[in-house]
C-alpha cells in the first residue's frame, strides 16, 4: 500500500504541474487538495520508526495548501503563512530525534551563513508593510527547520538524511519563489516553479524521514 500511495503522490504532483500549464485552473485547486493527503498515507504506512510530529507536519502543511488557494487575500494568506509555519516547527525536533545530538561547531557556522540569507530573503520578496513581520519570523523558522536538517544529515550522511536535507533546501526556494510572487503578477511559469519545488520539498522530507531508522 505504500507503493500506491507514493505512486499515487507523484501522479498527482505531474498532473497538477501539467494543468498549471496547460489546464482549468478549477481544476488546479483540486488537484492541489488532493496532493498531499497520499503523502499522509504514504508515512503512516511506510514509516520505519513513526513520528506523530511528522505525520502532524504534513497534515498542516496540506491544511496551509486548501488556505492558500485563496492567496490574494490577506486573511487567507497569514492563515496559510501559519499552518505552514507550524508544520515546519514540528520538523525541527523530528529532525533532531534523528538526529541525536547537535553539533555546536556546525550549528554556529550554519547559523552565520543563514544570517546574509535571512536578511536577503525579505528584500527579494518586499512583502506589504502589514505583512512583514509575519514573513519574516515565516523565513527565520524555515531556515532553523533547514538548519535542523543540516544537522541531520550531518549525523546520518546516508541518502536518506542527504535527502531530507536537499528538502528543506527546496522549501526555501519554493516559499521564497511564492512570497516574491504573492506581492506581484504571478506567471504560469511562476506557479509551475513554485509547485515543483514545493512537492519535492515535502516529498523528500517525508520519505526520507520515514525511511531513517533510529541510530544505534
Amino acid at each position: 500500500m505504500k507503493i500506491f500511495a507514493l505512486g499515487l503522490f507523484f501522479v498527482l504532483g505531474a498532473l497538477h504541474l501539467a494543468l498549471i500549464l496547460w489546464g482549468n485552473p478549477r481544476i488546479q485547486r483540486i488537484t492541489k487538495v488532493l496532493l498531499l493527503p497520499p503523502l499522509v498515507w504514504y508515512y503512516a504506512a511506510a514509516a520505519e520508526t513513526f513520528l506523530i510530529l511528522v505525520l502532524l507536519a504534513v497534515i498542516l502543511g496540506w491544511i496551509g495548501d486548501i488556505l492558500l488557494i485563496k492567496i490574494q487575500s490577506e486573511g487567507f494568506f497569514k492563515a496559510g503563512l501559519m499552518s505552514f509555519l507550524l508544520g515546519h516547527l514540528l520538523y525541527i525536533p523530528a529532525m533532531f530525534f534523528f538526529a541525536g545530538t547537535v553539533r555546536v561547531p556546525l550549528l554556529i557556522i550554519s547559523i552565520i551563513a543563514a544570517i546574509p540569507l535571512g536578511i536577503l530573503i525579505p528584500r527579494f520578496i518586499k512583502p506589504h508593510k502589514s505583512l512583514r513581520i509575519p514573513v519574516i519570523c515565516y523565513g527565520i523558522i524555515i531556515e532553523l527547520m533547514s538548519l535542523s536538517a543540516l544537522q541531520l544529515m550531518a549525523a546520518r550522511p546516508e541518502f536518506w538524511g542527504i535527502l531530507v536535507f536537499m528538502g528543506s533546501l527546496c522549501f526555501l526556494i519554493s516559499d521564497s519563489i511564492l512570497g516574491y510572487f504573492t506581492f506581484r503578477t504571478i506567471s504560469k511559469r511562476g506557479s509551475f516553479f513554485i509547485m515543483f519545488f514545493y512537492m519535492i520539498a515535502q516529498g523528500s522530507i517525508v520519505i526520507g524521514l520515514a525511511n531513517l531508522p533510529v541510530s544505534g
